[in-house]
């Protein structure tokens, strides 16, 4: 349904929509950076931003991701045996989309990963390549190092994707 640009009021008269709301003081929202898993056809490029990879454990029910609750015998997909996975995220500049995101990574991937950087202190400035092994998204991740942001080079703060997730999953805090 489109909204119209103007509503009537009482009397004829006309106001905009974008004069009044129903919360006289509406809190300002944030715009959550978007979470990006690797499609069947992409081909990633990105600078990590992150020290370090992010992980938790979640449960995939009913097509989605969704939190597990780590308190004992409290967690709902766990009582209806919904399936753990873990999931890691990376803050990361998209290079061939010009955006700041978070890169959602398998446990697989997050092997590969650990592989491919061995060695390394940190994992913040390293250029990433990511696509699926095959043009499926059941295939694996291939994620290899490509290069190296220079010695020196100002990047973005980096960040965790708690504040996303939580609004995602519609959780408390």
């Amino acid at each position: 349904m489109v909204m119209p640009r103007t509503a009537v009021l009482c009397h004829g008269e006309r106001m905009s929509l974008f004069q009044f709301s129903r919360n006289d003081n509406p809190a300002p929202r944030k715009r959550l950076t978007p979470i990006v898993s690797v499609g069947a056809t992409d081909q990633i490029t990105a600078t990590i931003l992150s020290e370090s990879v992010w992980g938790l454990d979640t449960h995939w029910w009913r097509g989605s991701t969704v939190p597990h609750d780590q308190t004992p015998g409290q967690c709902a997909y766990c009582i209806e045996k919904a399936p753990m996975k873990w999931r890691g995220f990376l803050y990361a500049f998209l290079r061939g989309r010009n955006e700041l995101a978070f890169i959602e990574l398998t446990d697989f991937a997050f092997q590969r990963l650990r592989k491919e950087a061995e060695g390394r202190e940190t994992l913040r400035g390293l250029i990433i390549g990511l696509h699926r092994e095959r043009k499926t998204v059941k295939a694996p991740v291939v994620i290899a190092i490509v290069g190296e942001e220079p010695a020196g080079k100002t990047l973005p703060k980096s960040r965790t994707p708690e504040e996303t997730l939580k609004r995602l999953w519609k959780l408390p805090g």
